[in-house]
């Protein structure tokens, strides 16, 4: 019996070398063991490619007078491309010496490029962009509670602007905006999703 057993091993051993053997002898060389492929995500680029903006803001360094506010939605078509639609609004009442009202609606769409890539920007929460925008304008005037309808009227319009967006979290963040609109600059919060 023992015999037996070891005639087994035996066995087993000459055909591990055999295996062995055979395999480097028909390659000539050993096999080599294929290492696994790491591809880090790029963290050096900003994408808006399936995302969404909502930016609600004020203006600041308003053409009028009064606060003038709005809201734009985007959506991200591409890694650099997102368009969406806007509306601001300004009203300013005088009730004093001249008992005056003014009310400016702008609402249209627009288009937004997204410099990230172009710019090599490092930090994924800083997104540059610069883009044009496609409205209405309507300006309603009174004077003394009598609607003045020359004074400033509505038209169609063609406007451009350039900001960026800072994003504190994965949904958070505030922009900063310059261009046409109701106002020279338009500052507000960003909510992304």
């Amino acid at each position: 019996m023992l015999i037996a057993i070891s005639a087994i091993c035996v066995n087993a051993q000459t055909k591990k070398k055999t295996t062995k053997t055979s395999v480097t002898a028909t390659s000539g060389k050993p096999k080599p063991v294929p290492r696994p492929v790491i591809v880090a995500p790029k963290t050096d680029e900003y994408s808006v490619m399936d995302k969404n903006f909502l930016d609600p803001g004020v203006g600041l360094g308003t053409y009028y007078k009064g606060l003038p506010f709005g809201v734009s939605f985007e959506h991200g078509f591409t890694d650099d491309i997102s368009a969406g639609a806007f509306v601001n609004y300004s009203s300013y009442n005088d009730n004093g010496l001249y008992n005056y009202s003014l009310h400016l609606v702008y609402v249209g769409v627009r288009g937004s490029y997204h410099f990230a890539k172009l710019l090599n920007v490092s930090n994924p929460k800083f997104d540059p962009y610069a883009g044009v925008s496609l409205g209405y304008y309507s300006a309603s005037y009174n004077y003394a509670g009598n609607p003045l309808p020359g004074a400033y009227g509505s038209t169609v319009f063609l406007g451009v602007h350039a900001g960026a967006r800072y994003m504190f979290s994965n949904s958070v963040g505030g922009f900063a905006e310059v261009g046409y609109g109701v106002s020279a600059l338009q500052v507000g919060l960003s909510f992304k999703f």
